[in-house]
This record gives C-alpha cells, structure tokens and sequence, in this order.
C-alpha cells in the first residue's frame, strides 16, 4: 500500500476552487449555506496528492482488497458485500475495479472518516456500487464511471436494510453530490445521486435504465430486480435542491429528478437549464430478434417548492414508436421561453407533458382597454402563451393543479394559446380553468381536455375554437358534439323535437343565409356551451309562442357561454332573442339587436329570455324590446327564477309591466342593473315593472315614462326585500303613485337606498324614492333630484303608511297639497331620524318632513327652506298625530297658519320637546293655528348650525338654540309669556356662552349627505342636557285652534280631523297585478 497526502478537514467557508458552478452562486447566495461541504472537497481538488481509497474493512459479505499501481481492486465473491472505508477517492491517474458475482451483485462502499470523496479517476463495477459518504461527493471532470449501478449518497444506509434489500436511506447530512464527470450505467442499469443538494454539471448515461437525482433527509430507492423503478422521498430536508445544468440520457428508460422541502416556506427546488434526454428506444423481445419500441419518461418534480425549466425536455419518437411522456410538477412550475419539451413521434403517437402546480397561469394581463375588455401582454406567468403554443407543435401537454387553497387551484388562460398540430391540450384543475384570452386549435384532430372541480369561465372575447372536421373537446369526462355551421345547429333536434346531449359551438357561426319561422331548435335538453362564440344575423319571424334560437330551455339543462349578434326576433309570445323559456341554467350569455311581440294581453317578452323559471346568471342584453302586450323587459319578460350578475341597456317599450330588466315577476335578482329608457302605461319601472321576493344590488339609469304606478327602479313592489339600490334616471307620470324609486311599494323593506333623477307627476301620490308605501320600512334612503307633484307629494314618499327612518333629502320638492319634505301624506306611518336639508314648495299643507300627518314624527331635522300659502310649517303643514324630539332651522314662509314647527296643529296633534330657530325659520311661534291635545315648543334666536361645524360646535350651538323644555307649553292660541322667554333666552345663554358662533370651521366642510346622522344624535344629545338645566314654565291655557278641517283636492275629500287614523289603519290600495303568482300558460 502506498503512503496518502495529508487530508485536509472541512472549513466553515474556503474561497478556492468552486464547488458549485457560479451560476448557481449568483442566483442564489444561500448555496454557500447549502453546500457547506464543498469547501472541502475544493481543497481536495488544490491537493494532487491524493490517490485511491483508502483503509477499507469489509463488515459483511466476502470481498479482497489489493492495490497494484494505480489501479485498486475489490474482488467480491458474495451477492452483497460491505466495505467501511476511512477515505474513498480517486485520483484521476487513478483506476478502482469492482469484480462481482454477477450484475446483480451490489457493494455498499460507506465512508467512516470526515473527508468527502473526490473521484477524478475511473470506477469500473460489473454489478452494483453504493458510495455513501455524508461529508461529500464530488466526481470531477475528468472522472469516468461505468458500472451496471450507482448510488452516489450523503445518506447513509443500515447494514440491516441493506442486506434485507431495504434501501431506505436518511441522514441529517448538509453536505452534496455533484457530478461534472462521465457517468455511464449498463442497458438497463441506473444512476441514483442522493443528498440534500445533487447537481449534474457533466453527463450521464442509464439506456432503458434508470437517472435520478434526489434531495431529501429521507429516502427509498424502489427496485424490480436489478433495475430502479422510482424513487419515493419520505421526509424533506431544509432548502433541498436539485439541478441538471449538462446532459442526461436515458433512452427507452426514465429520469427521476425530485426534491422534497421540509418547511412551510417551499424551500425546495427542481432546476434543469441542461439537455435531460430520455427518447423512444427500440428493443430486442426475449432472445428473439423482433422489436418493441420501450418510450422514455421524465419526471421533475419539487414537493414543497418550484420547479423551472429553462433547459431541453426530450421524450420523442424519432426512430419510430410512440412519444414518451413528461412531468414537471411542484407547488410552482415556471416554464421559461428559452425551454425546449417534446415528445414528438415521427410514425406513432406524439407523447404528453403534465404540468402539476398548485396553480398555474399562463401569460399575465397588462391593462383594461374598457369595462370588461382585457389586453394582456404574454411575458409573465407561469409560462408564456406562445411558448405553450409552440410547444403543442410538438407534444400534447397536460397542465394539472390539483393541489392547494383559493386561487391555488385554478388554472388561468391570460393570452392567447393556438396551434395547428394534431396534439392536445389538457387543463386538469382542482377548483376554477379561467379562460381570459382565446384558445385555438385548427388541427384536423387537434383537441382540448377541460377536468375542473369548480367551473370553467371564459370571458368576453375569449373564445375556445376547435375548427378542425375531427377535433376534438373533452370536458370533466364528457365529450361534446361540436357544432360548426347553422346546419349542424338546426339538425340537433330529433324525431320529437327535442336536443339530448351535449353540444359545443366550435367557431362563430353565421346565421344571416335564411330566416327561420320558428325556433332554431324546438327544445334543448341538455348542454349547449357557446365557448365564448357567437351566432350572428340570426332571423326568425313566427306568430306562434316559445320563440328564439331556442324554444325551450328544459329543466336541468345549460346554455352557457354564448352570444347572438344583429339577431332580429319576432313571435307573439314568450319570446326571448336566446330562448322564448327557461326552466335551467343560462350563463354567461348575451344578445344584441331587437325582439318584437305581436301580443296586446300576455306578451312574456324580453332581449334575452321571454320566461325565466330557472337561473340566469352573467348574462346581458343590448337588444330594444317591443310589445303592445304585457309583462315586457330589457332581459326577460317574466321572471320567476334566479337573476344574478346580469343587466340589460336596450330601450323597452310595452302597455303594462315593463320593465329595464324584468317586466314581472318575483323570484331573486341580485347584482343586476338597466340601463335603457323604459316606456308604458301601468306598472312600469326602470328596472322591473312589478316585482316580488329580493332584489339586491341592483340600479337603474334609464327614463322611466309612463301613467301610474311609475318607478325609476321598481314600477309595483309587492313584499320585496330591497337591499342596495338606486336610481338616477327621469321619471314622467300622469296619475297615482310615481316615484324616483318605486312608485307603489305594498308591505316590504327598503333598505340602503337612492334616487337622484327628476321625478314628474300630474296625478297624486308623487315621491323622490317612493309614490305609494303601505306597510313598508324604508331606512338608509335618500334623495337628491326633484321632485314635481300634485296632491301627496314628498321628498321620500308623496303617501307614508308605512316606516320611514334614517333617511335624508336634499332635493327640491314641489307639489299643490299635502306637500312635505320627507312624506307629502303620513296617514298613520311613523317617520323618525330623518333629515330635510333641500326645497319644498307648496300651496296647501306644506312642511318640511310632512304636509299633513296623523302618524308619528320622532327626531326629525328639517334645515331646508319651506314655502307655502295655508298651513305651513318648519316640520308639518298639518299635524293631527305626534311630533317629538324634533327641530327646524330653515325658513318658513306663508300667508296663513304659520309657524316654526307646525303650520296647524288640530285634532289629536301633539308637539312636544322640539324646537325651532326663531331668526332662520322667520317665525315668532311654533305652531301658526291650532290646539291640539297640548304641545311643547319654544323658540330663540341664536346663530344657525352650519353643517360643516366641527363637533364641538354643533355640540355648543344646539345647546344654545334650547329656550326651554317640556315643561313650556305653547300654542298660536295661546303664546308664550314674556317671563317665559325671557327664562329660555337667559337659560340659552348660560348653556352656549358668547362666542360659539366664532368657532364655525368652514374649511373642512362635508357634504350634507354625511353629516345629517351626526347632527341627528348631537341634537338628541343637546336636548338630554337641557331639559336637565331648565325648569318648566307655567302650564298651557285652554283653547281650541284650526279653522280648516277637510279638503278636496283632485276629486278626493279628506276630513283631517277623522282621517288621523291610527298607524295600523291603511288607505284602500289600487288593484295591482299579483306577480308572486305565476301566470297561466
């Protein structure tokens, strides 16, 4: 035995001969960290002393150990052998031989001493070598293996499994493998190195065999016989990586490069920049001398991490045989442009490529062009668009995300994918495949394979085209009939009339050649998925009823994904642009053009649907709808299913129950909008005609024209919950209940609401959000257009029965009786927190919350101006019930009953602990005429609150406009004394101070909108303090005021007196339609 060189033992960090290649270096600065050994291994490379292994001890097996120059031979006599070595390198003059039993026969080489092995040298094996050594292993470049199997590992293995052919092998081993030699196993022999960092930066050879690279802290190699099936990491390792940067080859075999992370951060990484080769390979059967074509497959994979490839991924068929397949998987997959993946077949099958992250995206977006139109540059994501069509020129590919949360399991289509080879694509997603940009294939077998756990959405100009005569589209396991020409549509139907399957419209289909007289397709039972296309020109002229590209939508069945363009629709009734009924789902689909009903009674039809008894969803028409009929809308004429995420902007005309979206109906609509005008005779709304059931989200834009019962979203609402909603278009009407909202609304809710448009009536019962309330709740609402009226008319409802409160107007009101700036009537409603901050003018029964009221007012606030001629007042023209708690600040004007608060107060009127502003209002009194059953009102004059004032202001202010409290009782019969104002003024003055008025900050003013509710609990406030610091006054004296009892307006006769019903009382209501029931078909 010949004398070793000194080792040199590992150092923390050594700048010498790199161990890693400076790329890798560069990208990632932790590899220092990672591959702490190298610096060890680059002294043993500085030092040219070493040579052959060294100090070997066989610890099971029979095996002989002799040296002979530089050559080292290990003669093994048994199967298995293993050998226990101090050092195990190999100089590169260096030769080390293993002359085993057989190629079955296998070495477990373990190194016990602390330096790694660097194997510049040659290792010949007939059978199987394992080198483990968790200090390191290099094979340098000028190494050369050959042998029928390797195992280079810094995990160490059990003597125990290792000869129970238990290859389980783990270690906590920071150190790494790295080859830049020559590496070569047997036909079907294999190469495994194993550690927690593993690099190939030379080549390496397996034909029909096995290469697989592995990082992980724990591992097991999975033999059949003497070949290596796979590879299975049971526990990770921190920052496990695993690289090919040079060549590996494994012909008719496979190539197994898999790291697994053993933290939360999804450290590890998968990486070939190289040429990873594993082609179709012919192969002698048996002893014979027949062929069979053995495919090759490669498997990258990084559990809990990224795998990229920037590199060349071969598993084709050059020589005959079928294409192999690849995998590239990992909690992130990132395919860069410079790659390369085939498996191209030159006589048989192309192969496949599986892509596996958890989700995945292929181009980004860059901007939005318009609302619902996207552009998107190709560069970014996952991988880029037209990598992924290039690749298709050469292999199908198969991108999977099957694993993770949320969005993780989506599969996104963010620019445009085409080819024109004969291969497939397949998008296999756990929850959601998003198709933002077109998908094309024009192979003549070209095909697309959708497999989704949620849906599939494709949106507006996105379209999936397969124009190819046999393609081919899969979706969830279910293949589609696809339809290319207008032909193929109209043929679908059978014997009875009726399409049962499943159906895709393959490209944009032109339908101008002929007219139909009757529905393309009788009845649909089953799918129809548009792919994003569209029929165009599209005409059909019947008298019968169920009239469209489709008569009927069965129940269960889909329609989705399709657009009808220039379509031009006539029948007389039940008639849609898309389908005269629906009874299952439509999605994603839309019209533009014009549907005419030749009905006058029941016409049932709309731009999109004629009935709906289903869902629709996503959906929208441009389309202007015409009727002399009833029950006419923008999107669907009659709706007693689900409405969701859709909206309609054509025009629409119709007798009765018409409507923007819906002419009728009940159901649900959430998230929808209208935006066309809307013109009829009775029950007409900007968004529906009559509605029933909940409305959510939803507005209307266009003008609303019509007769009675007129609204700008909702002509006739009967029981609706209304949540979110708003109108802003011009409602015109010639008799009862007009409203900027709803023009009647019978026992509902409306919460969260607003109108802004001018609203016109001739007739009576005339509101900014509402005409008519019987039994209803409004909360949250507000007004800020016009409103013109005649008898009845408010800034919230022009007739209250019902419950208004947390509600504010800012608009302008005008009407001739019964004028109010919140309520023109309030018959028994209740009217609380409510806000009156615009104009409201009158001749008879004008006041800022209500002109007359026999209901209750509760904290009310009116700060706008109100002018009138007879009863006038700051809160009611006329009060026959209750007002509390309530103020007035804004001028009142008028020529007779007159007063700050209330113009005449009779009957069972009631005024107490509320206040009016003497100077801004211009009355001396708060109740012009009239004593009702007591009141309690005061007056002072104090500097009027700005609605900008800082908290602390409007605080001091309102405390200083407090004369007195429910203690002083007053009436235009009965005025105050001159010790009781003088007792309110002095009180006033202790509670404000001299210079409130000083404090008013004007520069950071909001708008009135969102004060109203702070002003609302500081006045509540301010009124708790004072009647706590001011003593009542004397008692109110008798007498009997209001001189006008009834009034006849418009051919109506109201007794004020026995008209203050009681709140549960309600006025008789106008027949209405029943839309909760479903009309007779």
């Amino acid at each position: 035995m010949r004398a070793r060189a000194a080792v040199v033992p590992p150092a923390p960090q050594m700048a010498g001969v790199p161990f890693s290649s400076p790329a890798v270096l560069g990208r990632r600065a932790r590899l220092t960290r990672l591959l702490c050994a190298s610096t060890a291994l680059a002294t043993l490379l500085a030092n040219p002393a070493f040579a052959a292994p060294q100090g070997g001890t066989v610890v099971s097996g029979t095996a002989t150990i002799s040296t002979s120059g530089t050559t080292t031979n290990i003669n093994q006599s048994t199967n298995k052998a293993i050998i226990n070595w101090t050092n195990f390198s190999v100089a590169a003059a260096e030769t080390v031989n293993f002359n085993q039993p057989s190629a079955a026969s296998v070495t477990l080489n373990r190194v016990i001493g602390n330096e790694s092995s660097v194997i510049a040298g040659a290792i010949n094996a007939n059978g199987q070598v394992f080198l483990v050594n968790s200090n390191g292993i290099l094979f340098t470049g000028t190494s050369q293996v050959n042998v029928g199997g390797l195992v280079a590992s810094t995990l160490d293995i059990s003597n125990a499994d290792f000869l129970a052919g238990n290859y389980v092998f783990s270690g906590s081993s920071t150190a790494s493998v790295v080859n830049r030699g020559n590496i070569s196993a047997a036909s079907g022999g294999y190469v495994s190195l194993m550690g927690k960092s593993v690099s190939n930066e030379g080549v390496i050879t397996a034909t029909l065999g096995t290469v697989s690279l592995n990082a992980a802290s724990k591992m097991t190699l999975n033999f059949e016989g003497n070949s290596l099936v796979d590879v299975t990491l049971d526990e990770g390792v921190l920052n496990a990586l695993v690289e090919n940067k040079q060549l590996i080859k494994a012909d008719g075999g496979k190539v197994i490069m898999t790291a697994k992370a053993a933290d939360a951060v999804l450290s590890a990484q998968v990486n070939n920049s190289g040429i990873i080769q594993a082609r179709t390979m012919a192969a002698l059967t048996g002893g014979s001398s027949a062929k069979t074509y053995k495919k090759g497959s490669i498997t990258l994979k990084a559990d809990g991490g990224t795998t990229k490839v920037s590199g060349t991924l071969d598993a084709s068929a050059p020589n005959g045989g079928d294409g192999g397949s690849i995998e590239t998987s990992g909690n992130t997959v990132k395919i860069s442009d410079a790659a390369t993946i085939t498996t191209l077949a030159s006589s048989g099958n192309t192969g496949s490529w599986l892509i596996d992250p958890d989700g995945f995206t292929i181009g980004r977006y860059a901007y939005w062009t318009r609302p619902w139109v996207r552009r998107a540059h190709d560069d970014g994501g996952d991988i880029s668009a037209s990598k992924l069509s290039s690749l298709l020129a050469t292999t199908s590919v198969e991108i999977q995300s099957t694993d993770g949360s949320g969005t993780d399991g989506d599969i996104t289509v963010n620019a445009a994918v085409s080819w024109s080879a004969n291969t497939t694509l397949t998008l296999t997603a756990t929850n959601d495949i998003n198709i933002n940009a077109p998908i094309t294939a024009t192979g003549t077998s070209a095909g697309l394979n959708l497999n989704y756990g949620g849906d599939y959405y494709i949106a507006n100009g996105a379209a999936v085209t397969l124009s190819g005569a046999d393609a081919s589209l899969v979706m969830n396991g279910q293949a589609y009939t696809l339809i290319h020409t207008m032909a193929q549509l109209a043929a679908l139907d059978d014997a009875t009339g009726t399409a049962s399957g499943f159906y895709a419209i393959a490209n944009d289909i032109d339908a101008s050649a002929a007219a139909y007289d009757g529905p393309v397709i009788a009845k649909l039972s089953g799918t129809l998925a548009g792919l994003g296309h569209t029929v165009s020109g599209l005409t059909i002229s019947s008298g019968g009823s169920s009239v469209g590209l489709i008569g009927s939508i069965g129940t269960g069945s889909k329609v989705r994904d399709l657009g009808l363009l220039d379509a031009d629709i006539t029948g007389n009734s039940t008639v849609g642009a898309l389908a005269g009924e629906n009874n299952g789902i439509v999605s994603n689909s839309y019209a533009t053009g014009a549907v005419t009903s030749l009905s006058s009674g029941w016409a049932g039809t709309g731009g999109l649907i004629g009935e709906n008894y289903g869902t629709i969803t996503g959906s929208h028409a441009a389309v202007t709808v015409t009727s002399s009929g009833n029950y006419v809308g923008g999107l669907v004429g009659y709706s007693y299913g689900i409405i969701t995420g859709s909206y309609a902007t054509g025009d629409v005309s119709g007798y009765m129950t018409v409507g923007g979206l819906v002419g009728g109906g009940g159901g649900t609509v959430s998230d929808a909008y209208a935006t066309g005008d809307v013109t009829g005779n009775n029950y007409v709304g900007g968004l529906a005609g009559t509605a029933g059931g909940t409305y959510t989200n939803v507005y209307a834009t266009g003008n609303v024209t019509g007769v009675q019962t007129v609204g700008g979203l909702i002509g006739y609402s009967n029981g609706v919950k209304l949540n979110t909603a708003y109108a802003s278009g011009n409602v015109t009407g010639a008799g009862q209940d007009v409203g900027g909202l709803i023009g009647m609304s019978n026992y509902g809710t409306l919460t969260n609401v607003s109108a802004s448009g001018t609203v016109t009536n001739t007739g009576s019962y005339t509101g900014g959000i509402v005409g008519r309330v019987v039994g209803t709740t409004i909360s949250d609402a507000s007004f800020s257009g016009t409103v013109t009226g005649a008898f009845g008319t408010g800034g919230i409802a022009g007739f209250n029965g019902g419950t208004i409160t947390d509600s504010q107007v800012t608009g302008s009101v005008t009407g001739t009786a019964a004028v109010g700036g919140i309520a023109g009537l309030n018959l028994g409603g209740t009217i609380s927190n409510v806000l009156f901050a615009g104009s409201v003018t009158g001749i008879l029964t004008v006041g800022g919350v209500a002109g007359t009221s026999t209901g209750t007012i509760d904290n009310a606030t009116s700060t706008g101006t109100v002018s009138g001629t007879s009863n006038v007042g700051g809160i009611a023209g006329n009060n026959l019930g209750g007002i509390t708690n309530s103020s007035a600040t804004g001028a009142v004007s008028g020529t007779q009953n007159t007063g700050g608060l209330v113009g005449n107060n009779i009957g069972a009127g009631k005024v107490s602990n509320s206040t009016w502003n003497t100077t801004s209002t211009g009355q001396t009194g708060g109740v012009g005429n009239g004593q009702g059953i007591g009141s309690s009102v005061s007056g002072v004059t104090s500097p009027t609150i700005p609605a900008y004032a800082t908290d602390a202001v409007q605080s001091a202010v309102r405390a200083a406009t407090v004369s007195a409290t429910t203690g002083v009782q007053e009436t235009a019969d009965n005025p105050p004394s001159t010790s009781d104002v003088a007792a309110g003024s002095s009180a006033t003055a202790a509670l404000a101070g001299p210079s409130v008025a000083s404090q008013i900050d004007s520069s950071a003013a909001p708008a009135p909108t969102t004060s109203w509710r702070q002003l609302q609990d500081q006045e509540e406030r301010r009124r708790k303090r004072a009647a706590q610091q001011v003593q009542p006054a004397s008692a109110p004296k008798g007498g009997v005021g209001g001189s006008i009892r009834s009034i006849d307006v418009d051919g109506q006769h109201f007794d004020l007196e026995k008209d203050s019903a009681p709140a549960s009382s309600a006025p008789a209501q106008p027949a209405a339609p029943a839309p909760a029931a479903a009309p007779a078909q």
